[in-house]
């Protein structure tokens, strides 16, 4: 979808954030209109609770990679 459509390339966003908005759209579209559906949006969406203390590890873990760590002197 990325390099077909024409906004999404000028907003240079990654396919995996395009992607994961299309995810999250369509389970709450599933959600709101497929009856039944309850329980497999429920077992999809069961994990979600404990990516935030996870993702957010991972942020500050790769913050400064790239970066030259000062000599002892300096610091």
């Amino acid at each position: 979808m990325r390099t077909r459509v024409r906004w999404t390339q000028r907003l240079l966003l990654p396919a995996s954030v395009i992607g994961g908005i299309i995810g999250l759209v369509a389970v709450q579209l599933l959600r709101r209109y497929a009856p039944g559906s309850e329980a497999f949006v429920a077992d999809a969406t069961a994990g979600w609770s404990k990516l935030p203390g996870l993702l957010i590890n991972i942020v500050f873990a790769t913050l400064f990679l790239g970066v030259a760590i000062p000599p002892l002197r300096k610091i």
